[in-house]
């Protein structure tokens, strides 16, 4: 039986090579019909021009760029990993938390608040925005405790993120220097100066988020919440049968996922980033990274460090394509089709092995 489950194991990451492949792939072969529209040249000189300005940026990521873009990766890391074990924690407990970016957003605008306009100490900002991504999720965790359906919780999200953008218009136009939050009350750096790896914006949040993963991944193995939390992602009947109250585990584990994307976004915005993340982008991005890695919160540490890295290097892609647009199509379209491309192939495989010890005598 452990050689079958040794066996599926090995099945499903080589799936996920082939779908972290497929990203790359995929990729270059729109670039290549990109050149060929704007440029104008033939194949083998779009398929040149592709493979240039567009594959090889992608690759490299931050790396070859010099320690400014590696540390906008590395920052980027750390709010991904947050929003990313936010999904995560959700799809261990069956659940899809559709107001993240909401949460997320929520969260941006909490730490913004205290740290900008009221001018708080970073810790009180960083409180700030997890209460509020916490009250967010408590309140998405409620209606799809009383609804059962993730449906409103889209229609929720869009309107707190209208709400926030407004907000946040509305308070930065009367505050003195356009809502810049200062330095002095942003999280503090990892390292001292300006020049070096571990300068703004890799702050103390980075660190926060590399532990996050390894805290929930030993209150699953070890705590009987998280042992109720898996057995309801499982199998919801099982899990009642067991002696588990759905209704109040799925407003928990929302609770604690807004948490995490109030989190990240409150790290995001008080780390001093040059290009922040926005909510959407975030959305979809620790979407795709949770995704990749099958819901396990170890596993979150190495794909949102990928999601980052392609992001990087979307930035740094050449003039005939926008590394915006490049980011929004790769890493918030192709990662999540190809984590759920591979959640799929992961749920069969299971399947097939659960077939196999029922016919066994």
């Amino acid at each position: 039986m452990r050689n079958e489950r040794l066996a599926v194991i090995w099945r499903v990451m080589w799936r996920a090579a082939v779908c972290l492949a497929a990203v790359p792939a995929v990729s270059f072969a729109v670039m290549t019909a990109l050149a060929l529209i704007r440029e104008g040249a033939g194949l083998p000189d779009a398929a040149g021009i592709a493979l240039r300005q567009g594959l090889l940026p992608l690759i490299r990521g931050g790396f070859g760029a010099g320690a400014e873009s590696l540390r906008a990766v590395i920052a980027e890391a750390g709010v991904l990993m947050l929003m990313a074990l936010s999904v995560a924690l959700c799809l261990r407990a069956g659940l899809l938390n559709v107001g993240a970016p909401g949460q997320y957003a929520v969260g941006v605008c909490a730490a913004w608040m205290c740290a900008a306009v009221w001018e708080l100490p970073w810790f009180v900002s960083v409180a700030a925005s997890a209460a509020a991504g916490a009250l967010a999720g408590a309140l998405f965790g409620w209606m799809r405790r009383r609804s059962g359906s993730a449906a409103a919780d889209v229609l929720l999200d869009a309107l707190i993120l209208c709400a926030v953008y407004a907000v946040i218009q509305r308070v930065s136009a009367q505050t003195a220097g356009g809502g810049a939050i200062p330095e002095a009350r942003q999280i503090p750096a990892l390292g001292k100066g300006t020049d070096g790896y571990l300068a703004r914006p890799v702050t103390w949040g980075v660190l926060a988020a590399l532990i996050g993963p390894l805290v929930l991944w030993t209150v699953e193995k070890f705590h009987i919440w998280g042992y109720g939390m898996r057995l309801m992602g499982a199998s919801g009947p099982a899990a009642e049968y067991a002696g588990v109250n759905r209704k109040r585990m799925t407003v928990l584990c929302m609770t604690l996922s807004g948490l995490l994307a109030g989190l990240g976004g409150g790290s995001g915005a008080l780390s001093g980033m040059a290009q922040g993340i926005s909510a959407a982008e975030a959305g979809l991005d620790g979407l795709g990274a949770a995704l990749l890695a099958g819901g396990h919160p170890l596993g979150v540490l190495l794909s949102s460090a990928a999601a980052a890295h392609l992001r990087g290097g979307c930035r740094r892609m050449g003039a005939p394509y926008d590394g915006g647009l490049a980011a929004w199509l790769i890493c918030g379209g192709l990662m999540p089709l190809c984590g759920w491309t591979l959640r799929v192939w992961r749920m069969k495989a299971e399947r097939r092995l659960r077939g196999k010890k029922e016919e066994a005598p």
